[in-house]
């Protein structure tokens, strides 16, 4: 099929079907509003007579929706479901790989994941006697319309994969739309349970009636169904997607080998790393910043509503749950490098995928301990030009003052300082792991960041001056201390990080003589007669190796 009459095909199909889902999906709300008694008002339907005015709008939206997309779904699924090389080409066609992508996350996982929440606030909201809980049909009609739709569009991908297996290594953007749900309902999980201790610290520590109306009965019954809600949507979204594509990353087909070396699952599941490891870090500074008030006098009371104890706890609790987040996700990467590496890899490609957690774990701590540095040195700067209080002073406010800035640094260092000890040993012991891409990536980012973060105070700096000479500005000083932080902080990131970049730049190469001394690597091609095992076959082969040699089998390339 020529490209443009496929991409418009599947442009207009595209449009067509989401008209249809919203139709559908609005029927359905208005069949279950009648049979309860109540249609409200839509978007810009209001008045009166609104169940009959809202029913011909959706069937008129069905009734031209539908063979609009027959008419261009029908003969853009017959070309792709045709034998040979020609229905190969259309299976693989890329207009089709991310009209597929795009129609499963906007017409199936995101609607279904937010009628899905808004169902179980209603109910839970009704449960628990909130005041206002949401209505049910509508969450009911998405819910059944585009659960439906999701069904089909995974079931038409997988058809595809079937009949044309080399497509596993090209269902990047299919696996982009699966692992953004698995981030979002690891999001919403994580949400969920730290908003539900948040509020299990109010009830204990009484601060409800300080939240909301004291004269409602059940002031939490709201926010509760609301978390309750983010949570179970959460996990649902966690353990469907990201239960199916582990389960398909499973075995020793050449699906599963190629799921397990996608980019996108990498970058997925160091994203979710990422974030929780800042969630902890955030979270245990927010619950140090407590302690440190206590210490430095900068607490109100230690016990009450909006105590240190209160605020510690809940603190606390957050980085609990990112805590078990991160162990979760650096979990699956250590299990996704295993299988890896049992399947036969490259050896300096296994040792990139192990140092990635350690660089990324590195570069979040090294993210908090800047923060709290810069903070720091700003309020000090700020103390200097006689703006702000001593860092030990018997003031009440002297603790609140500085108590962010500390505790954020020492959380900060606490983590960064062993984790980049382990990996400048490591690097130090290893000259290819100095040369690893993974590392001169990690040096570069931060060498990058540095650089922006020192020019952009730099220029508000020196406009400070200017300012001051113009007799333009007021107050230089203020200025000026409010980029001290950051010109020190980013100073030393691009100094730092650009030193150790040039060292490792500056290493000499490997000796030509020396891949003489590499182990001797041979391709090879085992035929088979019809009917044997292959698996029998390469451990007869394993079995009669000599010692010292290894045999790596690449079950991709069978695709």
């Amino acid at each position: 099929m020529p490209s443009v009459r496929r991409l418009y095909l599947y442009v207009i199909a595209f449009i067509a079907f989401g008209s249809l889902l919203f139709g559908l999906a609005n029927l359905i709300r208005l069949l279950l509003e009648a049979a309860t008694g109540g249609v409200g008002e839509y978007l810009f339907i209001t008045g009166e007579d609104l169940l009959r005015r809202q029913t011909a709008l959706f069937v008129a939206t069905v009734v031209v929706a539908l063979p609009i997309w027959l008419l261009h779904w029908i003969p853009a699924e017959r070309s792709a479901r045709q034998s040979g090389p020609a229905g190969d080409a259309e299976r693989l066609a890329r207009s089709r790989r991310i009209a597929l992508a795009l129609a499963l996350g906007c017409y199936a996982l995101l609607p279904t994941a937010t009628a899905l929440w808004r169902l179980l606030a209603g109910l839970l909201g009704r449960t628990l006697g909130a005041r206002a809980p949401a209505a049910l049909p509508g969450p009911i009609g998405t819910l059944l319309i585009c659960g439906a739709a999701a069904l089909l569009i995974w079931r038409t991908g997988e058809r595809d994969l079937a009949r044309t297996p080399a497509l596993a290594a090209r269902d990047g953007w299919r696996r982009f739309v699966v692992f953004a749900a698995v981030a979002a309902g690891v999001a919403l999980t994580g949400f969920g349970l730290t908003a539900l201790a948040g509020l299990l610290v109010d009830l204990l520590a009484g601060r409800g009636e300080t939240l909301l109306a004291a004269d409602l009965p059940h002031w939490w019954a709201g926010p509760m169904a609301a978390n309750v809600a983010s949570l179970l949507t959460g996990a649902a979204l966690w353990v469907v997607c990201g239960g199916g594509m582990t389960r398909l990353a499973a075995g020793t087909t050449p699906r599963a080998v190629a799921e397990r070396r996608s980019t996108v699952r990498r970058i997925a599941w160091l994203a979710v790393l990422l974030g929780a490891i800042l969630a902890t870090l955030i979270d245990l500074a927010r619950a140090l910043e407590q302690g440190v008030r206590l210490l430095l006098g900068g607490a109100d009371h230690l016990g009450g509503p909006d105590g240190i104890g209160a605020r510690a706890a809940e603190a606390l609790l957050a980085a609990l749950v990112a805590g078990v987040i991160w162990w979760a996700a650096a979990r699956r990467l250590t299990a996704d490098v295993r299988l890896i590496a049992e399947t036969g890899a490259d050896p300096s490609t296994l040792g990139d995928l192990r140092r990635t957690p350690r660089y990324v774990t590195a570069l979040a701590a090294l993210a908090v301990l800047t923060g709290g540095a810069v903070m720091l040195v700003n309020r000090l700067a700020d103390w200097l030009v006689g703006r702000g209080q001593p860092l030990l002073s018997a003031t009440p406010g002297a603790g609140r003052w500085v108590a962010p800035a500390l505790a954020t640094l020492l959380v900060g260092v606490a983590v960064w300082a062993p984790v980049w000890r382990d990996i400048q040993q490591a690097a130090a012991a290893d000259p290819a792991a100095r040369r690893s891409p993974v590392r001169r990536a990690a040096l570069a980012l931060a060498t990058g960041v540095g650089a922006l973060i020192l020019l952009g105070s730099l220029s508000v700096a020196l406009s400070a001056i200017v300012g001051a000479l113009l007799g333009t500005n007021d107050d230089p000083a203020r200025r000026l201390a409010g980029t001290a932080g950051w010109l020190l902080g980013g100073g030393f990131l691009a100094a730092y990080h650009g030193a150790l970049y040039r060292a490792d730049a500056a290493l000499p190469a490997p000796p030509v003589g020396a891949a003489a001394e590499l182990p001797a690597a041979l391709r090879l091609t085992l035929a088979l007669p019809p009917g044997a095992d292959p698996d029998a076959a390469l451990a007869a082969l394993r079995a009669a190796l000599p010692p010292g040699s290894a045999l790596h089998v690449d079950r991709a390339a069978d695709a």
